[in-house]
C-alpha cells in the first residue's frame, strides 16, 4: 500500500512538468504586412450639435449624444 501512495504520490509531481510543456502557440510571432486587407474607403464618424453619426456604418447611426442608450433602427 505504501508504494502504491509513493508512485501516486510521484506521479502528482510531474503533473505540473506535462502542464508547462511547449504548446504550438510557444515561439515567436511575426506580423506579415502584405497579406492584411485594408479597408478601402476610411470610417467617417461625426459629433456635431448634440448628435452622433457614422456615416460609413451599414446601416447609417444617426442617433442623439446625450449620454443615456438609444435605439439603433437596423441594429440589435
Amino acid at each position: 500500500m505504501k508504494n502504491l501512495f509513493f508512485a501516486g504520490l510521484l506521479v502528482l509531481l510531474f503533473v505540473p512538468v506535462v502542464a508547462m510543456a511547449q504548446s504550438p502557440f510557444d515561439g515567436t510571432w511575426k506580423w506579415d504586412p502584405s497579406s492584411v486587407q485594408w479597408p478601402e474607403k476610411p470610417d467617417v464618424f461625426l459629433l456635431q450639435n448634440g448628435m452622433y453619426e457614422c456615416k460609413s456604418c451599414v446601416p447609417l447611426v444617426n442617433i442623439k449624444a446625450d449620454g443615456t442608450d438609444q435605439k439603433v433602427a437596423g441594429d440589435p
